[in-house]
């Protein structure tokens, strides 16, 4: 009987177990990808994501007179093109970024300026930065800049600033999208330093920073709620030295602080607790108390109070590893140790997400180089520990954000032999994805939530495996939908759940066919096209009669190519510029755009031999035998000519139309005949 109670119960966790979905695997995207240029150094990198998807990278990188903030923004598929952020005629040193829920991102950095170090910020929105804006009062000397953001964009800015006498805490809130007054924060007399900086959801601001009050450095912190900044708390104990303080919070403002402590003989982490509820909790030992604990950093789930904490910590044998410590429900959790043993690993950073998992990112010596490592942690367990960088070039000042559906992304500074390189890697769960394709005919749009159809923009977009896609059909004025097809039928709200490719058609006809005609007869350089969609014409494309529906309000757009201008409508009843708007009335209805060519004038070089003049754009190109060429452009084109000696010769200069002195480069802008002389010697 207990032979066969025992079988049924072994059988029956086989069949649990084969019936029950597989987990992904967690995986690590490789090989890295290069973010800076590879033929110019560059600095430490800094990186902040959101639950989009989004992550913005910044870092300097020297183009050999200055060091210039950059920045690339990865989009929850890739790397967008690299901006630079901060001026070029000046270094741009400590840069630091965070971003919000929509992929606005702000960015600070600190410049000289007249002798003392300023900090500056710009914004990151709609794919470009934007000019630099000076935060720190003129003539004050700062360090340490840093910045935090919330999810609907208002943050906080933060340095150590330089009153004359001793250095100070000073900040300024960014509220819907103002920067505050400048504030000195700090006890007066006393010398701060490292500051670090979270705001919450409700846009509650809680700083912590180290303080010297002339016998040891504490830890203090201080708070900006409803319009007014709180008393000066000292957190850590008064009679004891700490160093490093770093802070998270989460989007319901329960707020976590770590730190180093000196016990005497070694320094332990030792951490605090604030709930908007009760306040600051006691003083409790994170780490170990009897190792050598340095680098602690903290990490906040976006809701529930939840913590995790991570730093390194010498063994018995003399290694430094890594360690990790939850804080949940009030209290902190057992100590865990992500890295394998063996070697010596440093400067750990983790991030964290609302999904209860996070990812650690270390750095690893050999004794001859070292490498960049990280692990990830979901459901109680640690994945192995995976290299990331390459084998045999120096990785370090690793960098980690959790970007939202438990993935990960890791920037970090390697060493090519020549330069210093900021590369990239993403980590995620393996899921199959599968693709929905719409296909639409008619006029109207098909949209699906969760977004990424979107048709006429886009009709075919990948799904994790599993999600269900709700397609919404809405006809174009004239129109009527008549229903789905393929993996969809009938009218209603189609529902398609993506256990494999699929593909559904939606039908759209026409209430009553009213044409709209474009008269090609002017039409030479230039393009209309309409909305809703179905017009779009030019000498090159065709679609320039199109059937709406009667009474269908159509806007039409004009587009002029590149030498090209547009002059008017004929025959446009709401004529607007290169707009126009047709409601359609009468069976046919015919509108004509005109463009003309925009005039071209000669830009003639006169010059000596022994040297050669080209343009940009091209077009001139006189030889080192020509003594003259000439080339037309169109007006209101500026040409930058240069003059390059032949061997052994040199420029002498230019003369003529805008043109003058011995520098190699000169500019002409194109609006009349210009003639220029160059001469060698």
């Amino acid at each position: 009987m207990a032979g066969s109670v025992l079988a049924n119960l072994l059988l029956a966790a086989v069949m649990l177990a084969n019936s029950a979905p597989l987990l992904a695997a967690w995986q690590w995207i490789s090989p890295p990808r290069n973010l800076s240029d590879s033929s110019q150094d560059a600095r430490i990198p800094q990186i902040a994501g959101n639950q989009k998807g989004q992550a913005m990278a910044i870092w300097s990188r020297f183009n050999g007179v200055y060091w210039i903030a950059q920045g690339a923004l990865y989009n929850g598929t890739t790397w967008d093109p690299v901006q630079p952020i901060s001026f070029t005629d000046r270094d741009a040193i400590q840069p630091a970024v965070a971003i919000d829920a929509s992929g606005q991102a702000r960015a600070i950095w600190m410049a000289t300026d007249r002798g003392n170090n300023a900090v500056y910020t710009a914004r990151y929105r709609n794919g470009s930065w934007s000019e630099a804006t000076r935060l720190s009062a003129e003539g004050i000397n700062t360090r340490t800049p840093r910045i935090a953001m919330n999810g609907a964009g208002n943050a906080v800015a933060t340095w150590i600033g330089y009153n004359g006498i001793n250095w100070e805490l000073q900040a300024r809130l960014l509220v819907d999208g103002v920067w505050q007054a400048e504030v000195s924060l700090s006890v007066p007399g006393q010398l701060a330093a490292t500051p670090q900086a979270v705001i919450d959801g409700n846009n509650v601001v809680t700083l912590v920073w180290s303080q010297f009050n002339g016998i040891s450095n504490l830890v203090q912190s201080i708070r900006y709620r409803l319009g007014s900044w709180s008393a000066v708390t000292n957190i850590s104990a008064v009679e004891q030295d700490t160093k490093l303080p770093q802070l998270a919070t989460d989007t319901a403002g329960n707020v976590t602080v770590v730190w180093l402590q000196a016990n005497g003989t070694l320094f332990n982490v030792q951490g605090r607790h604030y709930n908007p509820s009760v306040g600051w909790d006691t003083i409790t030992p994170v780490s170990s108390v009897s190792a050598t604990c340095d680098t602690p950093q903290v990490t906040s789930h976006q809701s529930g109070g939840g913590a995790v904490a991570i730093w390194t910590q010498q063994n018995v044998s003399g290694l430094w590893t890594v360690r990790t410590r939850s804080f949940q429900n009030s209290s902190w959790g057992n100590i865990e140790a992500p890295n394998d043993s063996g070697q010596n690993a440093y400067t750990p950073k983790i991030a964290t997400d609302n999904s209860g998992s996070y990812t650690a990112v270390w750095n690893r010596s050999n004794g001859y180089s070292q490498t960049v490592r990280g692990a990830h942690y979901k459901n109680g367990a640690w994945t192995p520990t995976k290299v990331l960088s390459k084998a045999g070039e120096d990785a370090q000042f690793q960098e980690v954000a959790m970007i939202g559906g438990d993935r990960a992304t890791v920037v970090w500074l390697r060493s090519n032999g020549e330069h210093q390189v900021v590369q990239a890697v993403q980590g995620n769960y393996a899921v199959d994805r599968y693709t929905l394709t719409v296909n639409k005919s008619g006029a109207g749009t098909v949209s699906g939530n969760p977004a990424g159809i979107d048709c006429g923009v886009s009709c075919k977009a990948k799904f994790d495996s599993g999600t269900a896609v709700t397609l919404t059909a809405t006809p174009a004025e004239g129109y009527t939908f008549t229903g789905w097809s393929g993996s969809c039928s009938g009218k209603a709200e189609c529902v398609v759940k993506l256990t494999s490719d699929k593909t559904v058609a939606a039908k759209f006809v026409l209430s009553a066919s009213y044409l709209l005609q474009i008269n090609r007869s002017q039409l030479l350089g230039g393009l209309v096209t309409s909305s809703p969609e179905g017009i779009r014409c030019s000498q090159q494309e065709k679609a320039c009669t199109f059937a709406f529906g009667k009474d269908a309000l159509v806007s039409l757009t004009a587009t002029a190519e590149p030498g090209y201008l547009f002059k008017r409508w004929s025959d446009c009843p709401q004529a607007d510029g290169a707009g126009c708007k047709v409601t359609l009335l009468k069976p046919k209805t015919t509108v004509m755009p005109r463009f003309e060519a925009l005039p071209k004038y000669a830009l003639q070089i006169k010059k000596t031999r022994n040297g050669s003049i080209s343009s940009a754009p091209a077009g001139l190109n006189c030889g080192n035998n020509k003594t003259s060429c000439s080339a037309k452009f169109t007006t209101g084109t500026e040409i930058v000519l240069t003059a390059t000696p032949a061997s052994g010769m040199t420029f002498a200069g230019w003369s003529g139309d805008g043109c003058s002195g011995p520098v190699v480069t000169c500019r002409v802008l194109m609006d009349a005949k210009k003639k220029v002389k160059a001469v060698f010697e």
